[in-house]
């Protein structure tokens, strides 16, 4: 999983020297395509100054089992597909990330927006009636019904 997110991610250094990276959602996605939602193009085309985007990021040290956390950051300057912007959540586990830090990202590390994604309606599909099995059980283990969805 670390050679995962040094290969597809941007590493940061920060101030107290704890590195971290953005998670690179397009890659996410087309590994996981049907449990991974990036929002489409049409939607990251419209972001401007002032829009809120969820980005991922990963640190390289585990607190309390936890690598990453999922946090808004409000747009601040926009050229293309590089964005600049300020960091609107108080980060829980990633402590050398602070409230309100600039950060430099692309549209390849946004996973959410505050905008409707008419490509959202496609996940919506596929946990509404599709089944996702991350493993294999062996012979001793079953798989509950409430691990999974079926529609009646």
């Amino acid at each position: 999983m670390k050679n995962w997110f040094k290969k597809h991610s941007n590493n940061k250094k920060i101030e107290d020297n704890t590195p971290w990276q953005l998670d690179n959602v397009y890659q996410r996605n087309k590994e996981s395509p049907y449990t991974f939602y990036k929002p489409s193009k049409a939607v990251t085309d419209k972001l401007k100054a002032g829009d809120l985007v969820k980005l991922v990021f990963f640190s390289d040290s585990d607190t309390a089992g936890y690598k990453g956390e999922r946090m808004w950051v409000e747009i601040t300057d926009r050229n293309k597909e590089n964005f600049v912007g300020k960091l609107d959540n108080e980060p829980y586990h990633l402590k050398g990330l602070k409230l309100g830090q600039i950060l430099h990202f692309s549209t390849e590390h946004i996973c959410d927006t505050e905008y409707e994604d008419d490509d959202a309606a496609k996940m919506d599909y596929y946990f509404n009636t599709l089944v996702t099995v991350s493993f294999v059980p062996t012979s001793n283990q079953i798989i509950k019904p409430y691990q999974y969805h079926i529609d009646p």
